[in-house]
């Protein structure tokens, strides 16, 4: 009996062309660069409809209210963030400078296997506000019509805030700079005692990027609303920034167990330690984050941490 392949290959195109774009933990992969434009306030767009939610849309915004550049967007290493020490336990990180302004904001998050938290922020002058109480802002793997419902508390802020997100549809976004195919959506809600806001967030994945945002803020004595768009996407390689700053090694001294850690989770190929006058005296060549130097002798070690093309430094004393 012959087979029509030809037809079968034809409907699992199909079928794969309306797949729902799911989001993983493994989609942050890269540190990039994005112009931000935004809609010149105080115009109000309260009249613009963020579209429909659901499966297979497709969401027009090739004709919009002015819109302007604002500044770049950078998703940066931790390492390369004037206030790591106040965050902890984030570990991914993106930078925003503003046209016509100096200085820098940087926002901070922790993401792991499993959710993606804000933990706050700071305008890298030492003025920094931090999340207590964490907001959830991905659940991996993130998929269709998720609800995502959490609180959160900033530092020195007795309120609680609650919010709702959706993962309410996915389709194709069409914005005046770009068409984006394969983009998923979450709607953000948020209601206080004098206040609403409702927010509409446009992504894409593999890898993540942030695309667009449309907001509508309400409150008793004003309202707001607006747009934001984000193009011009460059990826950043690693090896544009201080590499050996991006090392974590611990302990540090160490007896035996030495734990190594990139960040934003980069792959880790091969581990060579040499000592102070550059002699090697251990490899280790497996993806592991951990390595023993137990039997080395005690004194100061350089560590080379390779990933794919890219090479991390960093120095360690063994006990």
């Amino acid at each position: 009996m012959k087979k029509n392949y030809s037809v079968i290959t034809l409907f699992m195109c199909i079928i794969s062309s309306y797949a729902q774009p799911v989001l993983n933990a493994s989609d942050f992969t890269s540190y990039y660069s994005s112009d931000r434009y935004m809609n010149n306030m105080p115009i109000d767009i309260s009249g613009l409809s963020p579209g429909n939610s659901g499966a297979n849309q497709t969401w027009d915004f090739s004709v919009l209210p002015t819109l302007v550049f604002r500044g770049i967007s950078n998703v940066v290493p931790m390492a390369s963030t004037p206030d790591t020490g106040t965050f902890p336990t984030g570990n991914f990180a993106i930078k925003d400078t503003y046209d016509g302004f100096s200085g820098s904001y940087y926002r901070y998050f922790k993401m792991s296997s499993t959710t993606f938290e804000s933990l706050g922020g700071s305008d890298g002058a030492g003025n920094t506000y931090s999340e207590i109480n964490p907001a959830i802002m991905f659940q991996f793997p993130y998929t269709y019509n998720t609800v995502i419902n959490d609180t959160y508390q900033y530092s020195g802020d007795v309120e609680i805030y609650s919010f709702t997100s959706t993962y309410d549809g996915y389709g194709t976004l069409i914005t005046p700079y770009n068409t984006f195919t394969n983009v998923f959506r979450q709607k953000y809600q948020e209601t206080g005692v004098d206040y609403s806001y409702e927010e509409y967030r446009w992504f894409s994945t593999s890898p993540f990027r942030l695309i667009m945002i449309m907001y509508f803020d309400i409150d008793l004595s004003d309202s707001e609303s607006g747009v934001i768009l984000y193009t011009n996407f460059n990826t950043l390689r690693i090896n544009s920034f201080n590499k050996e700053a991006f090392v974590k090694v611990y302990p540090n001294p160490t007896t035996s167990i030495l734990n190594v850690e990139l960040p934003n989770a980069v792959a880790i190929n091969k581990i060579v330690i040499s000592d102070i006058s550059g002699k090697i005296i251990m490899k280790q060549n497996k993806n592991s984050s951990h390595v023993n130097v137990e039997n080395l002798a005690n004194g100061l070690y350089v560590l080379e941490v390779y990933s794919g093309k890219d090479k991390f430094q960093a120095k360690f004393i063994k006990q």
